[in-house]
């Protein structure tokens, strides 16, 4: 994996317990931020981070970030869709 060297402020690094913290963490935030701009897959994301699907499923909950990248209406929205698809079969 290529290599990318950043200066980064000591009051950023306060916020994490070692240097190895403050890579991860960079890491997770680059591989997140690549994945909801839609230029990974869940299962690519969780590969590049060395995790299981759930595990990288928990990364984005502890962050408070959905696991989808849509928002709290659009789920909402495709649910009453499917709902209502669902009780149009059933007729």
């Amino acid at each position: 994996m290529p290599a990318l060297s950043i200066e980064i402020p000591q009051i950023v690094l306060n916020q994490y317990g070692n240097l190895d913290d403050a890579k991860k963490s960079i890491m997770e935030d680059i591989i997140i931020q690549e994945r909801q701009k839609g230029m990974l897959t869940i299962r690519e994301a969780a590969k590049e981070l060395n995790v299981s699907y759930s595990e990288y499923a928990h990364i984005l909950e502890t962050r408070g970030l959905p696991l989808e990248n849509s928002t709290k209406e659009e789920r909402s929205e495709n649910f009453k869709r499917f709902e209502s698809e669902y009780n149009e079969l059933k007729k």
